[in-house]
C-alpha cells in the first residue's frame, strides 16, 4: 500500500531522530560530529597552502573522508557556489554521503549576513544592503525590513540545501576604528541591535534555517581584526553586560537561536586567566577558550541551551598563538560544542595527515573531558539536527517571487540612505557636468551607470587607487558638481572569504593610495568653500570618517549608503541607483544614522 508523501517524510524524520538520539548516548562519542570544516579548495596534488582549485562538485576523496570520520558539518564559501543547479547538486551529494552510511545529516553552513559578507552570488540570492542599512531604517520602519530580508534569505538558502546561516551579527559597533565589524553591525544602540537580531533569528528559524548569532560576547569595540590579530576589550563588567552582551541575552531569551558563535577576543573583566602560547608567552585567555565566558556566563547566566560553535580556529587571533590540536582541546574544554575549521583539507596528503591529528585529538579529549560533558554536547548537536529535519518539512514554503525580491532590494537601499544634518536638496539636470572621485574603477563604473540610467551622461570619474590620479583643485572649476565617494575602513579578510585571502588582501591594500592621503585630498576640497558648495560627499561604507569630515566643513550635501557593492558584470548597484535617484529627483532620504 502506498503511503502519502507526508507520512513517508514523518517516518524518515522519526527514523533519523531515533538514530541521532541513540548516537548521542553512545559510550564512545564521535569526535567527527563536533567538527565543522570547509571544503573551499581541493587539489589532487601539490602543496596544500597553494591550492586554489574550488570545490564545486564533491570529489570522491572528500566524500570518503566525510564518511570515514562522520564529520558533523561543512561551511561553504563563495568559491563553492556558481549556479543554483550546481549548488543544489553539491549540497545533495554532501547529504547523500552521510545518508548512504546511515550517519546523521550534515550541518551545511554559510556566512550570508548580507551586504559585503555574502557568499551566494547575486543571481542566486541578492546580498541586500547589509545590517547597518537595516539599522538605518529602524526609526521609520522598525523591524519590517529585517524580517523581509531574513525571509528571502532563509527561503533561498533552504531551497539550495543550506541549513545553517552564520547570522545575524549582534555586535554593538561602538568603535569608529573597528576594522572588521563596522557596517556588519546594525548599529551602536544595544536595544536596536537586540530587536532587529531577534526578528531575523525568528524569521530564519520559522523558515527552516538554523541561526547562529555572533560574535559572543561582542566584537563591536575593537581596533584589531581577529582574522589578523588578537583584540582585547577592556570594558567594565557593567558595560559588558549592558552594551556587549545585552543583545545576546535578549535574543537568547526571546528567539532561542540554534547556535552562538564565539569571539577570539580577550575580555579581562570577564576572565583574566592566563594561557601559555606557542612561543612561551603568557596571554589572557580569548573568549573562545574561556570556560568562565562560555559556560558560566553564556550557559549558566544567560541560559543558552543550544550549540556553542567557535569562530574559525584558523584565524590569526588563535592560530598565531596555539597549535591546531591545542586550539581544539581548549575550545572544547571551555564549553564549545563544535570547532569551526580547526584543520584545513586541501589535498589527499592533508587527508592522510588528518587521520593522525584526529586520532590524537580524540585520545586527548577522552582524557581531558568528562563523559557527562561529551554526552551533553552530543545531545545538543543531535537535538538541533532533529530540529533541522523537522523545520525543513514544516518551514513556510510559499516562495517570494523574484520580482518581489528585486523590489525589496531596491526599497531597502532607498530607505536606508541617510542625509547628514546641513545637507541641501540636490536636483541634477541632464546637461550638468560632474566630476567624481571614487575608491576604484568598479565604483566609477557603478556610479556612471546609475547616473546614466537617470539621464546624466556628463561624468568624469577617477579612482583613488593611485596618488598620481588625484587632480589639483584648479582643474575642477569647469564642473557643475563634484561627487566624493569615501570608503572606509579598508576591506577585511572576512569580506573576501577568510584566512586564505590574507596575502591577496595585503597586496590589494598596498596598491591603493593611503587612507591618510585620500582623507587629506578630500579635506583640501571641502575646505575650499567655493568647491564645497558644489560637492556631494558620499559615505559608501562606515559613516565615521564622513562624519568627521562634515564636522570640519560643510559640503552641499552628505549622504550615507552603508553599501559599496557593484556587480562586476552589469555594473549595477542598488545603493548607487538609490543615490542617483535622490540626486536627479530631489528626493529627501529617510534613513537615520544608526551609530553615535
Amino acid at each position: 500500500m502506498m503511503l502519502p508523501q507526508g507520512v513517508y517524510r514523518l517516518l524518515h524524520c522519526l527514523y533519523v531522530a531515533i538514530t541521532l538520539l541513540c548516537f548521542s548516548v553512545q559510550a564512545d562519542p564521535r569526535l567527527g560530529q563536533k567538527l565543522m570544516l570547509d571544503i573551499r579548495y581541493f587539489c589532487q596534488d601539490g602543496i596544500s597552502i597553494e591550492c586554489r582549485e574550488p570545490v564545486t562538485e564533491l570529489p570522491l576523496e572528500l566524500r570518503e573522508w566525510l564518511q570515514k570520520y562522520q564529520i558533523g558539518g561543512v561551511i561553504l564559501f563563495a568559491e563553492n557556489i556558481h549556479t543554483s543547479q550546481q549548488l543544489i547538486k553539491l549540497t545533495q551529494d554532501l547529504q547523500l554521503s552521510m545518508s548512504d552510511i546511515e550517519a546523521p545529516p550534515l550541518f551545511i553552513a554559510v556566512d550570508q549576513e548580507g551586504g559585503r559578507v555574502a557568499r551566494l552570488p547575486q543571481h542566486v540570492l541578492p546580498a541586500f544592503s547589509g545590517s547597518m542599512a537595516l539599522g538605518a531604517t529602524y526609526a521609520s520602519s522598525q523591524d519590517n525590513f529585517a524580517r523581509a530580508v531574513a525571509e528571502v534569505q532563509a527561503q533561498k538558502l533552504l531551497s539550495h540545501g543550506i541549513n545553517v546561516n552564520f547570522a545575524p551579527v549582534l555586535d554593538v559597533n561602538s568603535n569608529p576604528e573597528n576594522p572588521v565589524i563596522n557596517v556588519r553591525a546594525f548599529g551602536s544602540d544595544p536595544e536596536m541591535v537586540a530587536v532587529l537580531g531577534s526578528s531575523m533569528v525568528k524569521t530564519y528559524q520559522d523558515n527552516g534555517i538554523l541561526s547562529a548569532i555572533k560574535h559572543f560576547p561582542g566584537h563591536g569595540d575593537t581596533q584589531v581584526d581577529s582574522h589578523t590579530g588578537l583584540p582585547q576589550v577592556t570594558h567594565s563588567l557593567s558595560q559588558i553586560m549592558q552594551q556587549d552582551i545585552a543583545p545576546f541575552a535578549h535574543v537568547i531569551k526571546n528567539a532561542q537561536p540554534a547556535f552562538v558563535m564565539t569571539a577570539h577576543i580577550q575580555f579581562p573583566n570577564l576572565d583574566d586567566t592566563k594561557l601559555s602560547t606557542l612561543d612561551g608567552a603568557s596571554i589572557i585567555v580569548p573568549a573562545t577558550f574561556s570556560r568562565k565566558i562560555l559556560h558560566d556566563v553564556l550557559r549558566e547566566q544567560l541560559g543558552f541551551d543550544g550549540i556553542i560553535i567557535s569562530d574559525a580556529l584558523d584565524m590569526a587571533g588563535i592560530a598565531d598563538h596555539f597549535a591546531s590540536d591545542e586550539a581544539l582541546l581548549n575550545t572544547f574544554a571551555a564549553g564549545s560544542d563544535i570547532a569551526l575549521m580547526p584543520f584545513a583539507i586541501r589535498t589527499p596528503d592533508d587527508i592522510v595527515a588528518f587521520d593522525s591529528w584526529f586520532r590524537a585529538a580524540r585520545q586527548a579529549l577522552s582524557e581531558r573531558m568528562q563523559e557527562t560533558s561529551w554526552q551533553a554536547s552530543l545531545s545538543r548537536i543531535a537535538t538541533q539536527k532533529i530540529s533541522m529535519l523537522r523545520n525543513k518539512h514544516s518551514a513556510i514554503t510559499q516562495q517570494i517571487p523574484e520580482k518581489g525580491i528585486d523590489t525589496l532590494v531596491d526599497n531597502l537601499a532607498m530607505a536606508s540612505v541617510t542625509a547628514l544634518p546641513g545637507s541641501q536638496a540636490v536636483t541634477l539636470k541632464p546637461g550638468d557636468s560632474l566630476f567624481a572621485v571614487m575608491p576604484d574603477d568598479l565604483r566609477c563604473a557603478g556610479l556612471r551607470k546609475a547616473l546614466y540610467d537617470q539621464g546624466i551622461v556628463n561624468l568624469e570619474c577617477i579612482s583613488t587607487l593611485l596618488d598620481a590620479s588625484l587632480p589639483v583643485m584648479r582643474d575642477l572649476d569647469k564642473y557643475h558638481y563634484i561627487i566624493l565617494g569615501e570608503l572606509s575602513p579598508a576591506i577585511s579578510a572576512v569580506e573576501m572569504g577568510g584566512m586564505d585571502d590574507v596575502v591577496a588582501l595585503r597586496q590589494r591594500t598596498a596598491q591603493r593610495a593611503s587612507a591618510t592621503d585620500v582623507l587629506q585630498y578630500m579635506t583640501s576640497l571641502l575646505t575650499n568653500q567655493e568647491l564645497a558648495n558644489r560637492t556631494i560627499l558620499v559615505g559608501l561604507r562606515a559613516p565615521y570618517v564622513v562624519r568627521q569630515l562634515t564636522a570640519q566643513t560643510q559640503p552641499l550635501a552628505t549622504f550615507l549608503l552603508y553599501d559599496y557593492r557593484v556587480d562586476e558584470t552589469t555594473f549595477t548597484s542598488p545603493s548607487l541607483k538609490s543615490l542617483s535617484q535622490i540626486l536627479t529627483q530631489g528626493l529627501i532620504p529617510t534613513g537615520t544614522l544608526p551609530v553615535d
